[in-house]
């Protein structure tokens, strides 16, 4: 028993050892065909020897077993082990491995001998790498249909391992249904099979397989692709939106678009069950309520499912109110009326409205008015109105309201009784109707009594209109009107008609008239009758006379007392500008009409009047210009009746019509006649005075006319302003003769009171509109002529003054009314013209009442005691001080206790701020002087140059020195009155006098030897200032002072428009104009016309030549004791130098250049 038992566990021991001692390994080992590869077999050497076990390495392809060696023996070509039982080794070594000799699973084991139990087991996979082949991908392209499931396979052959298979759609990986079956040999292809239900998403996505194995590598993987082409059922949609919304009879457009594959062609409309069209868009053209409701759209695409989409129809429209026309009612009746409305959408406001009351509205339905004694005033027309808004598809949010009108008619008695028109009035002969009524009204409708004053038994009519077809003066008087009906009588109503009639004429003028010049006595009458009682003006060819004004009409008008409405006028050819104060003359020829007017019309009559008389020249020029070559016309105008002849002659020589002259004769209406003499092909003998005559058998009339060359235009004259605005001067004047050009153009020159000088082109302008002026500004202006040939003149100068812009006067600010101190305090802005502020003071009824005026004399606070005792409201505004009838707006004062400071702190007024900053720099100037007097009074006093020895001797004549200061300005140079003073050879340079002996109507210094100092200048005031050095300004001498322009003469010559008459311009056409002056009486004085210039310096007219002062920028220091003649000398300047010109190629002097010559000037102007 015992040796049974310990036999038993020996096995069992030797079995659990065994057991434990086989291992088994299982190893891949990759090897390309070719190559040798050695496939390790290692186990524990305890496990067996050579005499109980044995050692083998299987092959296993193909579910088949081969022993290719067992202990040392191999038996397969190329095999060969190494057998080191003893060490734990046993490896196989494959020499030139194949894919079809050695591709597959090898095992080494080691078996115990007789028992066959394996001590040791290990598997290697020896795989023999084949690339992958291309992948094939079918079906390709395939069509589907939606929903239904298909297969996409992907395959590839002779791949050893079998390679991976990985699916894309559209180049992402996806998580498909995949079914892998690798290949078992190198000849069956793995493969990849998904399946598929694609959708309307799917169609046209593309799928995508990659293949790869570990015969190659990455970047070497394979792959191919294919799109799919799905099939869907119909998509439907509807539009454009869900529900449609259409205002009624508007057109309804329903769409029904179908997304489907393959496409449908058509669709289905659905209305109630019923078939209505196939159109993708259905047109409803005039969409009404029985329209409303829902469509169906209904799609097939023939993949066997109909698909189907509703929309819904909302006819939209304004509200529909219905009320009853008419209802009537007892005074003490209840009033309720019902609104019914119907709307889509519904009406959201329903509201009540009378007609004739703004204030009635009464909101909701039904419209109640409590029952009353004076219901009477709740009769008339009430209107329902109901509001919706409605927004149709595609357009905007629309406000839409309906309404209906229901007459409320309560039984009452007429009330008070009216005529309309207030004021009747009629034209005699035309039609008038009265209309009675009464308020209230009365219901039932009354009836009327109309009579006239003084005939109450007679009835006119018995309606509430009377009407007088055909209006007689006799119909005017006082009416009556009383209206009445079953529930009582109105009162009565008067008016007056006023019949009126158009002024009539009862002597009229005779239509020609026919005198002979210097006849006497001559008048003429007109009269005419009307109601109103007519006005009568007399115009003269279209131009009013003033009889008042007139010096050659007196006008008499007589009212008879016989014919209360009749007006006689007398037009009387009276007048102290005529011969023997009533002879007729040339000029009265003409069109006179007399035009009576009153409130309802006009009546005038008209005469012609023609003057006998002998001819009169009427052309304005006496001059005419062509030049050599060309066809001379020379125009000679003549007025006179009867009817006049023309002779030409030159030089006593009567010329006829033969070449090169032709003359012609032709009458330009107003009794005028031309003859144009025209001289063909001129030439040197043409020039000169032509002599045309006109005569009739009342005289004759002879005029010399010049042809000269064409030349520059003559200046124009009498400058006159046509209109004058606050920022702009119209103005016109006489034109000179033109030189012969007809296209010459005219240029504007003005000067404001500040010195600023400013041109305008008119151009062919005239009048010619000055814009862009300042407000109340006086400017100077004067015109020249301007054609190809050059310049006239400038003419001469006419003062002007803008108005007043009325919107620019300031409104007073932070106005208080102090009720501590009973007094009106206020700020005006500053303003450059004098004001008055007007205090108005409120009255109980909220109007206004004047109640003082303040000066407010240039001063920015205004503040006056208040008086009056009770202060409930206060206004001011500020007028001008000249015209207090141009002011500014009101401003409202308010009332306080105690007027709070504007300013933080409390500030000099700007008069006291002024007043220092001069005097500081007044200081400061004389600081300066004494410096200067000091730093020099040491140094030796040079030679100064006297005027002899720079200007040369006086040639000119003290009866010269009248205008060309005007805006010089002394900068404060004082010196005495001695021969070699500045101020002497400036007044010779310049022109002006300088010394107490001025002629009348000249400018003078007030202070002989001093000027009062005043600067225009840009830079302060310098003393090198170049643009006025020398602005002196002196009051013309017996003459009144202009204050508007700071003391000086306005106009730069006179004060005033009435100094002008005293001093006729004629008298002085030999004082040539300041811009002359230099040009014209200097020119032999100054060498070549530059005052500056040494004897025989050639120079170029410089852009500061316009100024007779020259260039003044870098003025030398007059005390530096430098003796400017000596430095003439040493620079080598003399009488015989000159400079080359520009047109001999030499340059211009820079800006600014200033010669040794002109130092000497200036040395001695400073």
């Amino acid at each position: 028993m015992n040796i049974i038992n310990m036999e038993f566990w020996r096995i069992v021991l030797l079995t659990l050892v065994q057991g434990a001692l086989v291992t088994s390994v299982e190893e891949v080992k990759n090897v390309r065909e070719g190559e040798d590869v050695n496939l390790k077999c290692r186990f524990d050497p305890s496990l067996g020897s050579e005499s109980n076990s044995h050692l083998t390495w299987t092959r296993i392809r193909a579910g088949e077993h081969d022993n290719v060696a067992i202990g040392r023996a191999t038996f397969s070509p190329g095999y060969t082990v190494k057998y080191e039982p003893s060490e734990g080794i046993y490896d196989l070594n494959i020499k030139s491995a194949t894919y079809d000799n050695d591709n597959g699973q090898f095992e080494c084991r080691n078996v115990e001998t007789g028992s066959g139990n394996k001590l040791h087991s290990s598997t290697i996979d020896l795989v023999v790498l084949l690339p992958p082949s291309q992948p094939v991908i079918l079906p390709t392209e395939p069509t589907v249909t939606e929903s239904k499931p298909f297969n996409l396979t992907c395959s590839s052959s002779g791949g050893s391992p079998p390679p991976d298979i990985i699916w894309y759609k559209n180049g992402k990986a996806g998580d498909f249904n995949v079914a892998y079956i690798p290949g078992r040999s190198k000849t069956e292809p793995t493969t990849s099979v998904i399946t598929l239900e694609a959708g309307k998403e799917d169609d046209d996505a593309q799928f995508r397989c990659t293949v790869w194995n570990r015969a190659i590598q990455k970047s070497q993987m394979m792959e191919a692709s294919t799109k799919i082409h799905v099939n869907y059922y119909p998509r439907v949609s509807v539009g454009p939106e869900n529900p449609v919304r259409v205002e009624r009879d508007n057109t309804a457009e329903l769409r029904c678009s179908v997304d489907a594959k393959p496409g449908v062609q058509e669709v289905k409309w659905m209305r109630t069950g019923r078939f209505i069209n196939t159109n993708f868009r259905y047109i409803i053209p005039r969409a009404n309520l029985k329209d409303a409701g829902p469509y169906i759209c209904k799609a097939d695409n023939g993949l066997g499912k109909v698909v189907e989409k509703e929309i819904e129809l909302d006819v939209l429209f304004a509200p529909e109110v219905s009320v009853p026309p008419m209802r009537e009612f007892e005074e003490a009746e209840e009033i309720i009326v019902h609104c019914n409305v119907t709307a889509n959408p519904p009406a959201h406001s329903i509201i009540w409205t009378k007609h004739g009351d703004e204030n009635f509205r009464q909101i909701g339905s039904p419209l109640r008015l409590p029952g009353a004694k004076s219901a009477a005033e709740k009769n008339g027309r009430y209107t329902c109105t109901a509001v919706n808004h409605i927004q149709p598809t595609g357009r905007q949010r629309m406000e839409k309201t309906g309404n209906a009108s229901i007459s409320i008619a309560v039984k009452h008695a007429p009330g008070l009784t009216f005529i309309k028109p207030d004021k009747p009035t009629v034209l005699e002969g035309e039609k008038i109707t009265l209309e009675c009524g009464a308020k209230p009204a009365g219901y039932p409708a009354p009836t009327y009594k109309w009579w006239k004053e003084g005939s109450s038994d007679s009835v006119l009519a018995s309606g509430s209109s009377f009407t007088i077809d055909t209006a007689r003066l006799s119909s005017g008087g006082r009416y009556f009107c009383k209206p009445e009906n079953e529930k009582g009588a109105g009162s009565v109503a008067e008016t007056i008609l006023n019949v009126y009639q158009k002024p009539k004429l009862d002597n009229e003028l005779k239509e020609t008239i026919v005198k002979r010049s210097g006849d006497t006595g001559y008048r003429v009458t007109c009269s005419a009758v009307g109601k109103p009682k007519p006005s009568v003006v007399w115009y003269k060819d279209d131009v009013e006379i003033d009889a008042e004004s007139s010096n050659l009409f007196q006008i008499l008008v007589k009212e008879p007392k016989v014919r209360t409405n009749q007006v006689i006028s007398i037009l009387s050819f009276i007048g102290p500008e005529r011969i023997a104060k009533d002879k007729l003359m040339a000029k009265d020829r003409g069109r006179y009409t007399c035009r009576f007017t009153n409130e309802v019309g006009s009546a005038d009559s008209t005469m012609l009047l023609r003057i006998e008389h002998s001819p009169v020249v009427r052309h304005q020029h006496n001059k005419v210009a062509a030049d050599r070559g060309e066809t001379a016309r020379i125009p000679c105008r003549m007025q006179a009746y009867p009817s006049l002849r023309f002779e030409w002659s030159k030089e006593n020589a009567l010329i006829t019509e033969r070449p090169p002259y032709t003359i012609t004769v032709k009458e330009l209406g107003d009794d005028i006649y031309e003859s144009l003499l025209s001289i063909n092909h001129v030439d040197k003998s043409s020039y000169g005075e032509y002599a045309c005559k006109a005569s009739n058998q009342l005289g004759a009339q002879k005029t010399l006319i010049t042809l000269q060359p064409k030349g520059k235009p003559e200046q124009p004259r009498s400058v006159e302003a046509q209109e004058i605005g606050s920022n702009y001067i119209t103005l016109v004047w006489e034109e000179g003769f033109n030189g012969g050009y007809n296209m010459t153009t005219h240029n504007v020159e003005f000067i404001d009171d500040s010195g600023s000088l400013k041109f305008v082109d008119c151009r062919h302008r005239n009048p010619c509109n000055i814009t862009g002026l300042e407000q109340y500004t006086k400017y100077n202006f004067k015109v020249k002529a301007v054609n190809i040939r050059g310049n006239s003149n400038w003419s001469r100068d006419k003062s002007f003054t803008t108005m007043v812009d009325v919107s620019k006067i300031p409104q007073p600010e932070h106005i208080f009314y102090e009720t501590s101190s009973k007094s009106v305090s206020f700020d005006v802005i500053n303003y450059p013209l004098g004001l008055v502020a007007k205090i108005e003071l409120e009255n109980p009824d909220k109007t206004y009442r004047p109640h003082a005026r303040l000066g407010m004399n240039d001063r920015t606070f205004g503040q006056m005691d208040i008086a009056d005792p009770e202060v409930t409201g206060l206004r001011v505004r500020l007028c001008l001080s000249t015209d207090e009838s141009l002011c500014g707006e009101y401003g409202v004062a308010d009332l306080v206790e105690v007027r709070q400071a504007h300013y933080t702190s409390v500030g000099l007024p700007l008069e006291g701020v002024i007043a220092i900053v001069i005097f500081a720099v007044l200081l400061a100037v004389a600081a300066i002087s004494l410096v200067i007097k000091c730093c020099f009074c040491s140094q030796p006093q040079p030679k100064k140059l006297t005027k002899d020895d720079i200007a040369g001797p006086n040639r000119l004549q003290n009866n010269h020195t009248s205008f060309n200061n005007y805006g010089l300005d002394s900068k404060g140079v004082s010196a005495k009155d001695t021969a070699d003073s500045p101020d002497i050879i400036k007044s010779q340079m310049y022109g002006y006098s300088y010394g107490p002996s001025i002629p009348a109507a000249q400018v003078a210094p007030a202070n002989p030897g001093y000027d009062q100092s005043s600067s225009n200048s840009n830079n302060g005031g310098s003393v090198n200032s170049q643009d006025s050095l020398w602005n002196v300004k002196h009051p013309v001498s017996g003459m009144p002072v202009d204050p508007s322009v700071n003391g000086y003469i306005g106009a730069g010559y006179y004060a005033d428009h009435a100094q002008y008459n005293q001093y006729n311009y004629e008298e002085y056409t030999h004082y040539p104009h300041p811009e002359e002056y230099i040009n014209e009486r200097n020119r032999a004085y100054f060498n070549n016309g530059d005052q500056y210039a040494l004897p025989n310096k050639g120079r170029n007219r410089l852009d500061s030549d316009y100024s007779p002062y020259g260039d003044v920028s870098g003025l030398p220091d007059p005390y530096t004791g430098h003796d400017i003649s000596d430095e003439l000398r040493n620079q080598g300047i003399d009488g015989n130098m000159s400079m080359q010109s520009a047109e001999e190629g030499g340059a211009l002097p820079p800006e600014g250049y200033s010669t040794p010559s002109r130092r000497v000037i200036r040395e001695i102007i400073v």
